[in-house]
């Protein structure tokens, strides 16, 4: 799904996000846990609000982690 935002990426960003964009499965455990977090991520990401969406992909990012027992993630929020 692209977002309002994506034409104002530059060519790397865009590279990233249309790399991330095309992975179609992963595998999650209790992945209805996650039902809201994803919920709040599309509903920040329709607002383009991007302090409400860093919080509601932090807050997906930790509940991913700790169900599936991944070591921390790093990442960068690209909005601007």
């Amino acid at each position: 799904m692209v977002f309002a935002y994506y034409k104002r990426l530059t060519a790397s960003q865009k590279r990233a996000y249309d790399k991330n964009d095309g992975v179609t499965s992963v595998r999650i455990t209790n992945a209805s846990e996650l039902h809201p977090l994803v919920n709040a991520l599309e509903t920040t990401l329709k607002k383009e609000e991007r302090k409400d969406f860093t919080s509601a992909s932090q807050a997906f990012s930790i509940s991913f982690r700790i169900n599936n027992k991944i070591e921390p993630l790093y990442y960068t929020t690209i909005t601007d």
